[in-house]
């Protein structure tokens, strides 16, 4: 892992996602969301609302950041 710490978010919180490639090395799309609500099954994932994108996905903890 690299060093990027994973995050607990709060619901409403500003964010920074990323989609990676297969090899989780290429970024392929990035941009800004909200945070809906976190969802503890498996792992942290959360249900984002994609600012650019007007859409809601699902997406780990890993690749978010945290925007002030």
């Amino acid at each position: 892992m690299d060093e990027r710490t994973i995050k607990d978010f709060k619901n409403g919180e500003l964010v920074k996602w990323y989609v990676l490639c297969g090899d989780n090395i290429v970024v392929m799309d990035t941009g800004t969301g909200v945070i809906l609500e976190k969802s503890d099954r498996y792992s942290t994932n959360y249900r984002v609302y994609r600012n650019e994108k007007k859409d809601i996905v699902q997406i780990n903890s890993y690749y978010l950041e945290n925007l002030k």
